[in-house]
């Protein structure tokens, strides 16, 4: 007999013992005392042999058929281990978790609770054991704890931990192209229709939706360039996902898309419905039902602020006119007039191009002329996203070199001249 065959011998006379023994425990007490039992104790002891009087060669077949059934399954030497951990689980009133397990990174997985549960009617069979019933019989005394039996109030409590609200989503909002983790567990969706239903109403219901539109300088592409494959996005969007939302930010961002150089058919999209850019924006907000308002706000960069002039600023007219023309009637629209959501660049617009005439000043009295031409008024909102976009090629940074310059300017001159002097003494 080589080595290999001598040392499965000996695991299998070990697990022989170690299975023996907690079938003569489970047996060893009533079923309402069995959580008393220490079933650690009861295996701290040497391993003995299940059958000391039988022959070698009977004993030898019975360990071959012995490893025929346990050699199916990873780590067959924690099967006793297993049990012990289902029962000590089912004891404390818990459903035990059927999951893989890994102790060392250089050793092979642990076997799942479901792989042990289905060896033991064969394990049974072979060592005259009733080890099968005897763990159901305790695993179905655990009183299972139902969700959908708690009030509404605490499931939804449960559901924050289990799906954590955003304050807003992104109609189309590109991950990192490395691997990323996923976000959440969606396990969850797939329990049973009315958990699914409670818990898409709770992710989505009266979340603010995102639009971001790009290039507006080049106006005949901004809508042209993201409505055909916008609209494929939303229309992939389940119905009852789609009515959830009410509320609608618009983002008119002075910046290339950052998504242009991608592929796929969400970018494809974009060339093939190119001319039809009006009527797919329409579709978009059409295939929300539920929209109430529609916030529009700006992200204009700081070194363009000065270059919307001569006619150029007719462009950002046009884009917002466009916006008025293609809203659904029955949709509010609420407009942020502030020129970015950054206070610091509001700063350096406020002192480098206070002689300049205001940008949004501009853009606001086309926007009074065109809602006044439809026979309403101006209504005001306030943006949800604080989310600047700077260009690489931006000089934002210049000019806040040139802020901070004229501020420690403007501050030497505040102060008496004294006190340089006797710093430079």
């Amino acid at each position: 007999m080589d080595s290999t065959t001598s040392f499965s011998l000996q695991d299998m006379r070990k697990l022989t013992s170690q299975l023996l023994a907690l079938d003569r425990l489970l047996s060893s007490v009533p079923s309402h005392r069995e959580q008393d039992l220490d079933l650690d104790t009861g295996f701290s002891g040497p391993a003995k042999s299940p059958s000391p009087n039988e022959k070698d060669q009977s004993c030898t077949v019975e360990v071959g058929e012995l490893y025929k059934i346990v050699d199916a399954i990873p780590r067959y030497d924690l099967i006793p281990a297993t049990l012990i951990h289902i029962c000590k689980t089912s004891w404390q009133g818990r459903i035990y978790q059927n999951m893989y397990r890994r102790s060392d990174v250089d050793n092979v997985r642990h076997p799942t609770f479901s792989e042990v549960l289905k060896l033991l009617p064969k394990l049974d069979q072979l060592l005259e054991t009733s080890l099968s019933d005897k763990v159901d019989a305790v695993v179905s005394s655990v009183v299972p704890f139902r969700l959908l039996d708690l009030p509404t109030e605490i499931r939804l409590q449960v559901y924050d931990h289990m799906l954590p609200r955003q304050p807003y989503l992104t109609l189309l909002n590109i991950e990192p192209r490395q691997y990323a983790i996923p976000r959440y567990d969606l396990a969850s969706l797939r329990t049973c229709q009315q958990l699914h239903n409670e818990l898409i109403d709770h992710f989505y219901r009266d979340q603010v939706l995102v639009m971001n539109v790009y290039n507006l300088r080049k106006y005949t592409f901004a809508f042209k360039g993201i409505s055909p494959r916008d609209r494929l996005i939303a229309y992939r969007m389940r119905t009852e996902t789609r009515a959830c939302f009410k509320k609608l930010e618009i983002r008119l961002i002075d910046a290339k898309d950052p998504n242009k150089d991608r592929s796929g058919p969400l970018w494809d999209t974009t060339w093939e419905d190119f001319e039809e850019h009006k009527e797919s924006f329409t579709e978009i907000i059409e295939a929300f039902p539920s929209l109430e308002t529609a916030t529009v706000s700006f992200e204009i960069q700081e070194n363009n602020v000065r270059w919307w002039r001569g006619g150029t600023d007719d462009i950002l007219k046009e884009v917002v006119k466009f916006l008025i023309e293609r809203m659904p009637g029955h949709i509010q629209i609420l407009w942020d007039f502030v020129p970015s959501s950054d206070p610091d660049l509001l700063e350096i617009i406020e002192v480098l191009h206070k002689d300049e005439p205001k940008l949004m000043d501009e853009v606001e009295k086309g926007v009074t002329e065109e809602i006044v031409k439809r026979g309403g008024t101006v209504q005001l909102g306030t943006r949800l996203i604080k989310d600047p976009i700077v260009e690489q090629d931006s000089q934002y940074r210049t000019g806040g070199r040139e802020l901070r310059s004229l501020q420690e300017a403007q501050r030497r001159l505040s102060e008496p001249e004294s006190k340089y002097l006797a710093s430079e003494a």
